[in-house]
């Protein structure tokens, strides 16, 4: 271990491959019938990635497909295929990662973000070039509960619109904050995964 910290350029950023949530029989097993805890899963490996200094994710897999050296068919795929239509439909899995790529620009970094809520944890990142800041988070509890987030480098004002995919939800719109002073409340519903994104005044 010593020699790899010494091998280490700490400049240099790391990605991670293969990146899920756990899906017990995915592999060999029958299809997930419930994949909200896959998905739920997945949100919090990404946060908890991410605030260790991940500089990409790659989710693992994009679409169910046969393993050839295994013989079995995998069901890690964001996208789940429906024998009887012959399609490729979205997972849960699919929304709760649209919620962070679609608001992560290309170039974006991250930036110090912090809960009051020990069941609600979140990352932030920010878009030099845009402005646009994303907060992504989870609360992992089974209750709504009321939360503040905190961003100490945010000075400006920023208006934060708000998406939520849950067990019933698929980045539903849901309403949107004001990040005063890098400082909002908020209530995060039960076992859910929300994305707070808006673009900050520049200048």
């Amino acid at each position: 271990m010593e020699a790899l910290k010494r091998a280490t350029d700490p400049g240099m950023d790391f990605w991670v491959t293969e990146f899920a949530g756990p899906c017990p029989g995915c592999d060999t097993g029958p299809p997930p019938l419930r994949d909200w805890s896959v998905a739920a899963g997945m949100a919090e490996h990404a946060i908890a990635l991410l605030s260790q200094g991940a500089a990409g994710l790659l989710q693992y897999d994009a679409w169910d497909g046969y393993y050839e050296h295994h013989g079995s068919t995998g069901y890690w795929g964001l996208l789940a295929y429906d024998s009887s239509s012959g399609l490729y439909l979205p997972r849960k899995s699919y929304y709760v990662l649209k919620q962070l790529i679609r608001y992560t620009p290309r170039g974006a970094v991250r930036i110090p973000a912090s809960s009051t809520n020990g069941e609600v944890d979140v990352v932030a990142v920010q878009d030099p070039a845009s402005g646009r800041l994303t907060i992504f988070g989870q609360n992992t509890s089974d209750s709504a509960v009321p939360v503040t987030l905190r961003l100490p480098g945010v000075g400006a004002a920023v208006r934060l619109d708000s998406f939520v995919t849950d067990s019933g939800r698929n980045m539903e719109a849901d309403g949107s904050a004001i990040l005063t002073d890098g400082t909002m409340t908020m209530t995060a519903g039960p076992q859910s995964v929300f994305t707070l994104t808006g673009v900050a005044a520049q200048g």
